[in-house]
């Protein structure tokens, strides 16, 4: 009764997760039959970071409620089985997103009182029995687990137990146990690399921005850091399904995270000034369009978060192919209520090139080899002043390991064949300016049998600037005069749980541009209001009234039972 309504009660924080979960999923996907069969691997709870990091005690204080033979700590013993042995569990513990061990960090009090347990009880312990018991659940263990540091730890918990055995003093395992934990507490975490203070503060200044516009620090070691609706980056596990979607299918933005969750800063004009990213940090030269205006500090003549233009018809746009839509979305609002079907004028060239091959690659056969870390110099010919060059690399195929092709600076990567979260880039897309490339590789082998180059203008349509006052994680303000009748869009993700008011009347929005808000305005001025609620929060909050309404009733109703 009392575990119901803890879960009414805390009802407020878990339906608008479980709706964050579960709307950023794009689609259903087949279930895996591997996920009901058991997987005895400690290494979700032992010495790990991505686990609960203890040590063999905690086995071996698990063992012990299956010895002990009695109920309540047999229930116990099935319970933590389950949760932590059968990979569904995990799971669904990880948001349907993976199995790993580090869901089970939360349950590390639980695991301690399985250690307090085994060792209140212990004096009443048959030790050799117990032992021979031990030593056959770790024979069962070693068919799948063979990480030798948690045998040797097995091996000194044994010596420790019949020292204790003997001398029969607690301290003998408790002070041992601490020690053995806060080392690899400590060990674990001086393993671990973390960005350098003086380089993170050396790009952590406060620039003076426009808010209608955002800001980018290429550097994917802070793609964590908050910056709301100011950056156009993110890496987390409830990323928006339509924004990603965007990120990864529309604009095919150069890929060089180690995963598809991760949607990191780019230096692809066309996609910067699309995103309304107006300043942008970079350790190399970005050359064009961009403008440099300070130590390693450039400015970028691109579009505001909200705007005002031109439509074009949704499903007309969901039939280019890339990158043709590119110069469609970037002059017009793409929305399913628009007639219009422009044309886009990106054309493939074949282009007049030279290159120069490093000391440690070759190529054969349409393949370039690299035998190590190498540098390709290539120059093109052709006069690409005030253009946009995409180039495309098709058909890269996952080998042993990573392997990454960084051009300019804007590098993709394609995870290896064994790794837990493939990226699946198998086509490597660059958005590009200029007549000179540097190009970096790691070894591996690439494929260039099919390369693909496209060109582009860089000129764009008009648009009316939404003037923002005032923008934070709950509510966007500002104004906008539209001279003609056109789509407003806000590059904020879309999502159900957003309230627009114009001129302080509430409408309707809708999708836009494969990802984001918007709803058409006529000609005149107007002052927008968009706020966000959190979808399922009413609902959690009721759920939580009752749930704290339920247990006053139970506690008094106790409390006179108690007293009659």
């Amino acid at each position: 009764c009392y575990i119901f309504i803890s879960i009414l009660m805390s009802s407020i924080l878990l339906i608008p997760v479980i709706y964050s979960i579960l709307s950023t999923r794009s689609g259903a996907s087949s279930f895996d039959i591997s996920l009901l069969i058991p997987n005895f691997n400690l290494d979700n709870i032992l010495y790990g970071g991505y686990s609960v990091g203890l040590t063999s005690i905690c086995f071996i204080s698990f063992a012990y409620l299956l010895f002990s033979k009695k109920k309540n700590n047999i229930f116990l013993f099935v319970i933590i089985s389950l949760i932590c042995f059968i990979p569904i569990s995990l799971y669904l513990l990880n948001g349907a997103l993976y199995v790993r061990g580090k869901a089970l960090i939360p349950f590390l009090p639980l695991f301690v009182y399985i250690i307090g347990l085994f060792i209140k009880n212990i004096d009443i312990i048959d030790f050799k029995k117990f032992l021979l018991f031990l030593l056959f659940i770790n024979l069962i263990v070693l068919i799948r687990y063979h990480v030798v540091v948690y045998y040797i730890d097995l091996l000194f918990m044994i010596c420790l137990l019949l020292f204790y055995n003997k001398f029969k003093s607690k301290y003998i395992l408790i002070v041992p146990i601490i020690l053995l934990n806060l080392v690899i507490c400590i060990c674990y975490n001086f393993s671990d690399s973390f960005i350098d203070y003086d380089y993170y503060k050396s790009i952590d200044k406060d620039y003076s921005i426009n808010t209608n516009y955002r800001v980018s620090i290429l550097n994917n070691d802070l793609v964590n850091v908050s910056g709301g609706n100011y950056i156009s980056s993110i890496y987390s596990s409830t990323t928006n399904k339509y924004y990603s979607k965007f990120y990864h299918n529309v604009f095919k933005v150069n890929n060089s995270g180690i995963n598809n969750l991760m949607l990191n800063p780019t230096s692809n004009p066309l996609f910067n000034r699309f995103m309304g990213v107006r300043y942008i940090y970079s350790d190399y030269d970005l050359g064009f369009p961009y403008k440099r205006i300070g130590d390693s500090l450039y400015e970028l003549d691109s579009l505001p978060i909200g705007y005002v233009s031109d439509c074009v018809n949704g499903e007309y746009f969901e039939s280019l192919e890339y990158p043709y839509n590119l110069d469609v979305i970037s002059n017009y609002v793409v929305s399913s209520n628009c007639s219009n079907r422009p044309s886009s004028s990106i054309s493939e060239v074949n282009l007049d090139y030279s290159y120069e091959l490093g000391n440690n690659s070759y190529i054969e056969n349409g393949k370039l080899y690299v035998l190590s870390d190498d540098i390709i110099k290539v120059n093109i010919n052709d006069d690409l002043s005030n253009k946009l060059l995409f180039v495309s690399l098709n058909g890269q195929v996952e080998q042993d390991n990573d392997i990454s092709m960084s051009i300019n600076g804007e590098e993709n990567i394609l995870t290896h064949k064994g790794w837990l979260y493939h990226n699946d880039n198998f086509d490597f897309h660059y958005v590009l300016s200029g007549n000179s490339f540097e190009v970096k590789v790691t070894p591996g082998v690439y494929n260039l049998s099919d390369i693909r180059t496209y060109v582009m203008d860089y000129s764009f349509n008009r648009y009316d600037i939404f003037n923002i006052s005032s923008m934070n994680s709950e509510n966007i303000l500002g104004s906008i005069s539209v001279s003609r009748g056109g789509y407003f869009v806000l590059k904020v993700p879309y999502d159900e749980g957003f309230s627009v008011l114009v001129n302080g009347d509430k409408i309707d929005y809708e999708l836009v541009d494969s990802g984001f808000i918007g709803f058409y305005l006529n000609s005149g001025n107007y002052d927008i209001s968009v706020s966000y609620d959190s979808p399922g929060l009413f609902l959690g909050k009721v759920l939580s009234g009752v749930g704290v309404c339920l247990y006053i009733i139970l506690y008094f109703y106790r409390r006179c039972k108690d007293e009659d």
